[in-house]
């Protein structure tokens, strides 16, 4: 009976531990992780598009979010916190990537 499918970056290990996390929160076997490409085109790392296959529709954002908390049990009684502003947005940043961690770069020192 699976409800949603979850699309993540390859690249991204911390969109796959989001997947992977949500998965195992799931115990009715609603929720199925995918690394293709969404129907919406491809995704940035980082980024995370949830796909409700009742209706086809594919959301990507704070609106990806609230469709897993939806079908996530576990999630229900923290739904009511997305409609707090505030918590919209930082959602919004992480399920789409732009949360503010620093890139993985490459340490460089200068010797004088």
């Amino acid at each position: 009976m699976t409800r949603i499918r979850i699309y993540c970056n390859p690249d991204s290990s911390d969109c796959l531990r989001r997947a992977r996390k949500y998965q195992v929160l799931d115990w009715l076997h609603r929720v199925v992780v995918s690394t293709a490409t969404p129907p919406g085109g491809p995704l940035a790392v980082g980024e995370t598009a949830v796909q409700d296959l009742d209706t086809g529709k594919l959301m990507r954002g704070a609106a990806a979010l609230d469709c897993l908390w939806r079908h996530i049990p576990l999630y229900l009684p923290m739904r009511p916190l997305l409609r707090i502003p505030a918590v919209w947005r930082k959602a919004d940043r992480t399920m789409a990537g732009r949360d503010g961690k620093p890139q993985r770069r490459a340490i460089t020192r200068r010797w004088r």
